[in-house]
């Protein structure tokens, strides 16, 4: 099951500009099976469409991308969340208790919303890592990965999109179907992911070069 993890959808992100009929559309013709809108500090879309639906063939999950003094993170499983800014650690004791999920999301982007090498820090919180993101350039995914590989979390891919035209760029494959939040949470947490780049010709595994993989 491929899965993008990562959109932003304009009723609730104020910087994107697609629409949820457009953003479902797009991920059927490109063979994407579910779609994760993650909007800014905001799950307000769960509201109107409820935490997990179906829109033009396409399963949809609300989740968020909450934007932490150490950087943003993507959450899943948590109906509750803090209003204002709050410490990754103050986070991770609000999304514990509600059985959620934490993924750095990405954690080298040159734009000071990445967690960076703080990641380090915060390994026992996180569920995964948002190695292969489809705004971030590829040194710094990889970067990710091989920090994500050192901590021993899953890496997962995702498109972050603001627009149409970045939508499955990177997704996330997941050995079983996923048809709620929780069993996405579930599979997150059970390391049942990998993540793919999607290319002309199709969806492609992603390894790190032998040289780079990290043996533990």
């Amino acid at each position: 099951m491929l899965i993008d993890l990562h959109s932003h959808e304009l009723r609730y992100s104020s910087d994107s500009g697609q629409n949820l009929e457009d953003m479902t559309k797009q991920a059927s013709r490109l063979g994407i099976d579910a779609l994760c809108v993650t909007d800014h500090d905001s799950q307000g879309l769960a509201s109107e469409i409820g935490w997990e639906s179906t829109h033009n063939g396409v399963r949809v999950f609300v989740g968020c991308e909450v934007y932490t003094y150490e950087g943003d993170i993507l959450v899943f499983g948590a109906k509750s969340l803090p209003a204002k800014r709050v410490s990754l650690s103050t986070l991770y004791h609000i999304v514990r208790p509600q059985k959620g999920a934490l993924i750095a999301a990405h954690p080298y982007r040159h734009n000071e919303r990445g967690i960076k090498d703080g990641i380090m820090h915060f390994a026992s919180m996180l569920t995964a890592v948002e190695a292969y993101n489809g705004s971030t350039f590829d040194a710094d995914n990889e970067k990710a990965h091989r920090a994500a590989q050192r901590m021993g979390l899953p890496v997962i891919g995702s498109g972050d999109s603001h627009h149409i035209g970045a939508i499955g760029r990177f997704v996330t494959r997941f050995t079983e179907p996923v048809h709620t939040v929780q069993e996405l949470v579930t599979a997150l947490k059970t390391g049942a992911v990998h993540p793919m780049r999607r290319t002309e010709t199709g969806f492609f595994d992603i390894t790190l070069p032998e040289r780079e993989q990290i043996v533990v």
